[in-house]
C-alpha cells in the first residue's frame, strides 16, 4: 500500500508518518507540504489512498480534491480536518471524497479509516464524540478555546493562529494561557501526552 499525506506543517506530516507507517500492509508513505508537488506525483505513481489537509495556504484542501479527481475520479482521498460537522461531510462527499479523518484520531482509528477506505466503503461518521468533544465537557474549554487547541495541536505559530482567526497575537497568548490552566498543563508536549 502506498500513502500520499499531504499538510503544510511539515512536524504533523512526520509525526502522521510514523503512524501511518504502523498500519499493517504499508509499502510507503511519501509526504510533502506542496499540492503542486502531490499533484505531480500523483502523475507518475500510483497511491492507494491520499490524504490531504483541508486548511492550506497555498491552495484548499477542496480545490485540491477537485483537481485530483479531474486527473483521476476513481483516486481514494481522505480529508484531514479538525472539525467533523455535517456540512463539511456533505461537501467533501459532493467532490468525491471518500473519507473524513479528524486530525488528533488515534492510531486504531486512523487504522480502520484507512482500511474502510481500502475496501471501497466511505468513512464518515454523522455523531462523533470524539477527543475535542470530551475536552470540551471535561475542561470546561470555551467553543474559542476549543477550536484554538485543534489550531495549536497541528503547530502553527502564535502568528499563524492570530491570522487564522483575525485577532491579535496578544489575544492567542491569551488563550493559550487559558488553555494550559484549564488543561493543567505547561507546553504543547504535555498537550500532546493528554489526548493520546
Amino acid at each position: 500500500m502506498k500513502v500520499l499525506l499531504l499538510d503544510d506543517h511539515l512536524l504533523f506530516l512526520e509525526g502522521m508518518k510514523s503512524m501511518f507507517e504502523k498500519i499493517e500492509g504499508m509499502e510507503k508513505v511519501f509526504i510533502t507540504e506542496s499540492p503542486e508537488m502531490a499533484l505531480q506525483w500523483l502523475k507518475v505513481i500510483s497511491f492507494d489512498i491520499v490524504i490531504t489537509d483541508l486548511s492550506m495556504p497555498k491552495m484548499s484542501g477542496e480545490g485540491f480534491i477537485s483537481l485530483v479527481k479531474q486527473h483521476n475520479r476513481n483516486q481514494k482521498i481522505i480529508a484531514l480536518t479538525m472539525y467533523k460537522d455535517r456540512y463539511s461531510a456533505d461537501k467533501l462527499k459532493r467532490l468525491g471524497a471518500n473519507g473524513i479523518l479528524s486530525k488528533n484520531a488515534s492510531f486504531e482509528t486512523i487504522s480502520t479509516v484507512v482500511k474502510s477506505v481500502l475496501n471501497d466503503e466511505r468513512y464518515f461518521p454523522e455523531d462523533d464524540s470524539n477527543t475535542e468533544d470530551s475536552l470540551i465537557s471535561k475542561f470546561l474549554l470555551t467553543p474559542t478555546e476549543n477550536k484554538i487547541l485543534n489550531q495549536m495541536i497541528t503547530n502553527k505559530t502564535n502568528s499563524e493562529l492570530a491570522e487564522e482567526n483575525n485577532v491579535s497575537i496578544e489575544t492567542i497568548k491569551s488563550h493559550r494561557k487559558n488553555i494550559y490552566k484549564k488543561l493543567g498543563v505547561n507546553n504543547l508536549l504535555d498537550v500532546y501526552k493528554l489526548i493520546q
